[in-house]
């Protein structure tokens, strides 16, 4: 377990008189405007902020934060475009070279569709989903190793940033692909992404109906549903798929009654990328009968045991 307090920084959500500002209405190539640059800074600013007050390290690693802060504030001035600056905002916290301290954009008014996705197996990447109907179903196929993505070669260490790059960060127009078939044979293949624009502000004051409260909701049910616990019963054996660590303390004694009915127990942490410190202490708890030192929790005054 990491022993850092988790800062992950989620900027410029504002919500109004009822009326939610859902995302940014240009495209990944268009120029920025005034109004979306000053935000880029408003952002840059309090992650400067909240990470002089909050994080564990009060040395920062060693970086003069201030003197960073000044630097990229810089190059939010001169980015051309909305990626560009957001770029330069995520580049600002990633000195710190910690995983749990990283910038989360804020939603698009658009929503991008790669038409494929790709995982490790072993030390390579493959293609293993593609969309049907789209210009990846045209030109990928399943088994295909990515050799390279854009320029950049794909091993297991550097695969979550290019998947943070293009699906949060700064979504691309295009993919470029350097390509090995299961024949050995190699290509290079350009992928085109499929946008798909949605509503920039969504009303929840339900004076022009409801609709946009229950896209809302319904949004956060989806997500919130591919982060379900699963599990499959074969024999002796339970699998138990846990995307992430969100549930409760109910649901975890739950599915825990049932593991203990069967011999093995494999639990499937796969793309698993956190969650609630209690569910895992909750896990935890039901396999030992008696306190066990997870770890040392450090904060900003001093160090905790779990």
């Amino acid at each position: 377990m990491n022993k850092r307090l988790a800062l992950i920084f989620s900027a410029w959500m504002s919500i109004l008189f009822g009326v939610i500002q859902t995302g940014i209405t240009q495209t990944p190539n268009q120029k920025i405007g005034p109004n979306d640059r000053e935000r880029a800074k408003a952002m840059l600013a309090d992650m400067r902020d909240t990470v002089k007050k909050n994080y564990y390290d009060p040395t920062f690693h060693g970086i003069d934060i201030d003197a960073r802060y000044k630097t990229y504030k810089d190059r939010v001035e001169k980015a051309e475009t909305l990626a560009d600056a957001f770029r330069t905002v995520a580049a600002f916290i990633s000195g710190l070279d910690d995983s749990h301290t990283f910038f989360i954009p804020p939603n698009r008014s658009y929503r991008s569709e790669y038409g494929y996705r790709m995982q490790m197996v072993g030390d390579s990447c493959f293609i293993t989903e593609i969309r049907p109907e789209t210009d990846a179903a045209q030109k990928l196929h399943l088994g295909d190793q990515v050799i390279s993505l854009d320029g950049f070669g794909v091993n297991r260490k550097d695969l979550w940033q290019l998947d943070y790059f293009l699906h949060q960060l700064a979504p691309k127009p295009a993919s470029e692909f350097t390509l090995r078939s299961p024949s050995g044979a190699v290509r290079k293949e350009e992928v085109l992404t499929k946008y798909i624009q949605g509503k920039r502000l969504k009303d929840l004051t339900f004076e022009h109906g409801d609709n946009d409260l229950y896209s809302v909701v319904f949004e956060e049910d989806k997500e919130m549903h591919l982060l379900r616990s699963r599990y499959v019963e074969q024999n002796d054996v339970m699998i138990w798929k846990l995307p992430a660590f969100v549930q409760s303390d109910g649901d975890v004694d739950h599915l825990m009654s049932i593991a203990r009915k069967h011999k093995s127990l494999i639990l499937d942490l796969r793309d698993n990328h956190g969650g609630a410190e209690v569910t895992l202490n909750r896990m935890i708890g039901n396999v030992f009968d008696h306190d066990v030192n997870l770890g040392v929790r450090v904060m900003r005054k001093g160090e905790k045991p779990m």
